[in-house]
């Protein structure tokens, strides 16, 4: 973007810069300026949270140079006290621009995590693959897959890919596999679940 000086100077550029200040008497004055670029501060109200042992959950919306903030329920300051379980969203309105940022309050800090105990990858569309489903705040660190041997056949740390089933491309017959799933909760404590699961064909 462009930049005016003190004295109308147009710059486009971060940098140092001189400028004069012109008197009607005289007794001009030069000025040095630092123009310096700020990316924008958009808004960070943190991760999704939970309601450890009783509400409220104080909820900072982090900006630098936040002009005004706007909660969903109008509120105009930069904290905000829910009460309710729910999506709490604010928008931060700077120099920069207009930003926002959501956070999601749930009721416990305690979800089980679902692992399947058998999947069928025969190509109906039901059970065909195996994954982690109803990851409620939990972030996974990772989903690893082990052959009778110990020899590692999956893994990813993305909950929304899953393992179809093949390994290296073949199709093993119907076998039980073990599993570890890392993961970390709510309230940023690393948890691992172990167990079988059965590939069936």
């Amino acid at each position: 973007g462009n930049y005016t000086l003190p004295g109308g100077r147009m710059v486009s550029q971060p940098g140092q810069y001189s400028a004069v200040l012109k008197r009607a008497k005289g007794c001009d004055s030069i000025l040095f300026i630092t123009v310096s670029v700020v990316p924008p501060s958009k808004p960070y109200i943190g991760n999704d949270t939970c309601f450890i042992n009783s509400p409220p959950v104080i909820l900072h919306a982090n900006a630098l140079y936040g002009d005004s903030y706007r909660w969903g329920n109008g509120s105009t300051d930069s904290v905000f006290t829910a009460y309710q379980p729910g999506t709490y969203m604010v928008q931060v309105t700077n120099p920069c621009g207009v930003f926002a940022d959501t956070v999601i309050v749930f009721p416990t800090c305690t979800f089980p995590v679902f692992v399947p105990s058998a999947f069928t990858p025969n190509g109906d569309g039901h059970n065909d693959v195996f994954r982690i489903t109803g990851l409620q705040g939990q972030k996974l660190i990772d989903l690893s897959v082990y052959n009778r041997w110990g020899q590692l056949v999956f893994r990813t740390n993305d909950p929304l890919k899953a393992w179809d089933g093949t390994i290296n491309g073949k199709k093993p017959a119907t076998e039980t596999f073990v599993y570890i799933v890392r993961y970390i909760t709510l309230l940023g404590i690393t948890k691992s679940i172990q167990g079988t699961v059965s590939l069936i064909r």
